[in-house]
């Protein structure tokens, strides 16, 4: 089963992996997955089970520590009028009609049955195109884990916002603000809930895996010393 999680998701923070794998584990049904996601890479890069594609293939906001406070604002404004227009930019590269160098990223995305959004606070107007894109092609959708609510850039935010909490199959926050902010956008406001953080759905390792981990960092340290 393939499942793309369409964040910027910066793996060499193991909390962010604990969240992918998480989402693993609570989706997989003990089934095989092929996770993907988005990180600053040159190139599709496979690293076990889990294949990144490069974010500035899809991103032009999201991860995009280049942008002021100001550019911030003035990249959403943008993206925003470009998808209320029906243009999608770099959004196109999930699909065939996006450049021929995102291949890869274009066969996940047609093998994918799950597309994900949100998955540490993360959501924005990309989200919000994705989600779309994504529902057009008859791929399950979410909100899972997003921490992030309206409170700035409501006049241009508000329509996108509600056709994605309408497409969702599933919204899951992580905490009550940003669901009760979304809420009150929505048409349907029960649909929306508060859930753990995706990390919590890590199954645990038995104590004999555990204890191994403990004994060779314990050795690590000593050698340092």
């Amino acid at each position: 089963m393939h499942i793309l999680i369409a964040d910027y998701v910066p793996l060499a923070n193991k909390g962010e992996e604990a969240i992918v794998r998480g989402i693993e584990d609570m989706l997989s049904g003990g089934r095989p997955v092929a996770l993907g996601l988005f990180d600053n890479v040159q190139e599709a890069t496979q690293r076990g089970n889990i294949t990144i594609f490069p974010r500035q293939w899809l991103f032009r906001f999201e991860g995009n520590s280049a942008l002021s406070s100001r550019g911030r604002v003035l990249m959403q404004l943008w993206i925003s009028a470009q998808l209320r227009m029906g243009r999608r930019g770099p959004l196109k590269n999930l699909t065939t009609g996006g450049s021929r160098a995102c291949r890869p990223l274009q066969e996940f995305f047609e093998r994918a049955r799950y597309v994900l959004v949100g998955h540490d606070g993360v959501f924005c107007v990309e989200s919000c195109g994705i989600i779309h894109l994504a529902t057009k092609h008859g791929k399950r959708t979410g909100i899972l884990g997003a921490s992030t609510g309206i409170a700035g850039g409501r006049f241009y935010k508000a329509g996108l916002y509600q056709r994605t909490l309408e497409e969702c199959d599933f919204c899951f926050f992580r905490e009550e603000h940003s669901c009760e902010s979304l809420r009150r956008i929505s048409r349907d406001p029960s649909r929306l809930q508060v859930a753990p953080d995706p990390a919590f759905a890590m199954r645990p390792e038995p104590p004999e895996a555990a204890r191994e981990i403990l004994e060779r960092d314990e050795q690590d340290r000593k050698s340092v010393v």
